[in-house]
């Protein structure tokens, strides 16, 4: 890979942490892809041009440094980052919606009754031989991190919000072990 791409891939992850943990392949022919899943659903999906703009001025190209070649690297990797997300965001929200798998704050603001009730939508697994809990990952906007966290840790000293998540883990561990049980194994 070259050290430019190396740049802008590394600019993707920084400006959406969650893009650098999912798995990336290359396409080499078609128009869509196809997702299965452990259900046996199918999802197909066109494939989407994500495109950012390095345009250089003659003057730009005698007298540029390296330092500021790199930020303009940077730059069309924010521009990249934004339009990726902003594509996997629609889909992950279209296939939620599709299936009903999507929990309406109806306004209330972000807190333990939200997310215990955006719990009970999530499907997850457990670890075969620790049984401890396989994600699920939360996506929080930047600009409402600290909020989230300050938010989140005073749940740690609520004895209740933990009585109630420990009983919402424990039905989630209890559906796995239903479809693990469930599952059809292949020679």
């Amino acid at each position: 890979m070259s050290l430019v791409r190396r740049i802008i891939r590394c600019e993707i992850g920084a400006s959406e942490p969650f893009l650098a943990r999912l798995p990336q392949y290359v396409v080499h022919e078609g128009q869509e892809t196809e997702l299965h899943r452990a259900d046996d659903s199918t999802d197909s999906s066109s494939l989407q041009q994500a495109d950012a703009g390095l345009l250089f001025t003659r003057e730009e190209m005698r007298t540029l440094d390296l330092e500021s070649f790199v930020e303009r690297l940077r730059g069309a990797g924010k521009q990249l980052a934004d339009q990726e997300a902003g594509y996997m965001f629609g889909k992950i929200n279209e296939a939620a919606a599709r299936v009903g798998n999507v929990t309406d704050a109806d306004g209330r603001p972000f807190g333990k009754d939200v997310f215990l009730e955006a719990l009970e939508h999530i499907e997850i697994g457990f670890d075969p031989e620790t049984e401890e809990p396989l994600g699920p990952s939360m996506v929080i906007p930047e600009s409402r991190k600290e909020e989230f966290s300050a938010e989140m840790a005073t749940w740690e000293n609520d004895e209740d919000f933990k009585r109630e998540f420990d009983r919402v883990m424990a039905r989630k561990k209890e559906q796995w072990r239903d479809r693990e049980s469930s599952r059809k194994l292949v020679d």
